[in-house]
């Protein structure tokens, strides 16, 4: 059963202090619903090495896979698995065990009892439904509401909500969030709704209380959410991007709408909050949530057939997450994401996406090769022809792009792109534009100064563009390359910038003046500076504390 707590307890073991001791390796993978062996390897290469892995060949993920786990004594937890195939599993098995010393332990979770038979060698833990004094302590815990215990009506009111929960921990917790943001007089219409009629709702198979909060959110919030059925199970998401998709896709109006909605999802369990990423490449510490999968599926439910997922499995057969028939899909998808590049998912994406698509996700590409040429090729024609696109992620730009006047979110990070097409410029309504990774990139078109509404520009370059000081609207600047030709410090004066600012070239600011014009130390929403090339020369450090008002301790 989902929602019972498998993972939670699974995470306990795993963050727990002595098991880490007493292995040379924690490993978490989240495997959900395909079983895919070269996915899972890339998983674990990834997750040891906290390095992202781009390899697709068996042979080289094995060799990879031997060199990171090096028959070290390793505890792997495999999430969520549904594989009911003995032998995907007895090959998988096979290179885990290749490469394992003595002592390592694998932990697999499922709500399949015929995947614990399959993979378990020891009997299978069973995690029980709360009881009834369990389901009243994890209601009290999370609605805070101890202090009103005495009030009779108010008791038998919770007894009745629990009870309905039927002792799943995760409907016990969304209740007891949606009733946390009601006055105790609203109690009541949530106990007597229609919904808890049925164990589970027929049409969908939803828990009622996942389908009760989800009733109680506001309309802005009911899309926001929905929409999140576009991105794979278990996938993180960071909030600055889902915001920003939000807002390309006129959901919200504005980015402080966008963290409120955040906020809500968050505080009423819809998303959940994770560890912060401890990544030494980015200061930048994002703030990153994953869904449930029961959320999920909840969200697939409520957006019906405007979300889907297009994934490619090894034998090349598609699979439509979250759609019981593709066919019934033809050109009814207006937010889609692709999870692997292929001549059959390029095919598939043309037939299933409407006319007036919004969103195109691609999640993952190919390995540069002549026949992914003419895939990459077919890929951007296809896409350049969605003339409603609000949002695109891509790892190969399109080279047309005049036909995408709508789009406002662009991302082309950790893509091989070298050059931006000159028609970027026209795109007017861009918002977002991140290239982050993209190490052939060196510059940008000149005329940027003209996409009037960039708001969020994301890359690492050799020279800047003229003309970033005029984007008068644009909040985030990863970095900025001092030049004292094209883009001199000054430039940055009338930016109201936020986050994390770096500041490469310090040593081309050549005058104290032009250090103070850049009015840095009144940019009040800028977190932290990072500073490269001779930064720790005596007249740069001058320059810092003296003429641009900042305090070594802001810098990195």
């Amino acid at each position: 059963m989902g929602g019972i707590g498998k993972t939670t307890l699974a995470q306990l073991v795993h963050n727990d202090e002595r098991v880490k001791h007493n292995f040379e390796l924690a490993i978490w993978v989240c495997v959900s619903d395909m079983f895919v062996i070269e996915q899972i390897i890339r998983s674990i290469i990834q997750v040891v090495t906290m390095n992202k892995c781009e390899l697709t060949e068996m042979e080289a993920l094995q060799k990879k896979l031997g060199e990171v786990l090096g028959n070290k004594r390793y505890l792997l937890v495999l999430d969520d698995v549904w594989n009911e195939d003995t032998q995907k599993w007895n090959d998988m098995r096979s290179l885990l065990c290749l490469h394992a010393g003595p002592g390592t332990v694998i932990v697999v979770t499922s709500r399949n009892d015929q995947v614990a038979s399959i993979m378990g060698t020891i009997p299978p833990h069973q995690i029980s439904l709360l009881d009834e004094d369990q389901s009243q302590e994890l209601f009290h815990i999370n609605t805070f509401i101890r202090q009103v215990e005495n009030q009779e009506e108010l008791i038998s009111m919770v007894k009745s909500v629990v009870h309905e929960c039927k002792g799943l921990p995760l409907a016990i917790k969304m209740m007891a969030a949606l009733l946390r943001s009601k006055h105790h007089s609203q109690w009541v219409s949530v106990l007597d709704s229609d919904v808890w009629k049925n164990g589970l709702l027929t049409n969908t198979g939803i828990v009622p209380a996942l389908q009760l909060s989800y009733d109680h959110l506001s309309s802005e919030e009911k899309i926001c959410f929905s929409f999140c059925a576009v991105l794979p199970k278990d996938s993180l998401m960071d909030k600055d991007m889902l915001i920003q998709l939000w807002m390309a896709n006129d959901f919200i109006a504005s980015e402080t709408r966008g963290q409120q909605i955040f906020d809500v999802l968050v505080s009423r369990c819809f998303l959940q909050l994770c560890a912060e990423i401890q990544n030494n490449d980015f200061i930048h510490r994002p703030t990153t949530c994953k869904m449930h999968d029961l959320m999920h599926d909840l969200a697939n439910s409520v957006s019906k057939n405007d979300c889907s997922i297009l994934q490619e499995s090894t034998s090349h057969e598609e699979i439509f997450q979250g759609s019981i028939d593709s066919g019934l899909l033809l050109q009814e998808v207006r937010y889609l994401s692709l999870d692997y590049v292929s001549n059959n998912t390029v095919a598939s994406m043309k037939k299933i996406l409407a006319p007036r698509a919004r969103t195109i996700l691609v999640q993952r590409g190919l390995e540069w090769t002549e026949t992914s040429l003419d895939t990459r090729k077919s890929l951007s024609m296809a896409m350049s022809k969605f003339m409603s696109l609000r949002a695109l992620k891509t790892l190969s730009i399109i080279t047309d792009m005049t036909n995408l006047k709508h789009l406002r979110y662009l991302y082309c990070s950790d893509s091989d792109i070298s050059a931006l097409p000159e028609a970027t410029v026209m795109l007017y309504n861009l918002q977002t534009l991140k290239l982050i990774g993209c190490v052939s990139l060196k510059k940008l078109p000149e005329g940027i100064q003209y996409m009037s509404n960039l708001r969020h520009e994301c890359y690492w370059l050799e020279s800047m563009p003229r003309g970033i000081g005029q984007l008068n609207t644009l909040q985030t600047l990863t970095d900025y390359v001092i030049d004292s030709d094209a883009g001199g410090i000054d430039e940055l004066k009338y930016l109201n910038l936020g986050g994390v600012l770096s500041l490469t070239e310090l040593r081309k600011v050549h005058s104290a003046e032009k250090a103070r014009q850049a009015n840095m130390s009144n940019k009040q929403n800028l977190n932290s500076f990072l500073f490269s090339n001779s930064v720790q020369k005596l007249s740069n450090v001058c320059v810092l504390e003296k003429c641009m008002g900042i305090s070594k301790n802001d810098c990195f």
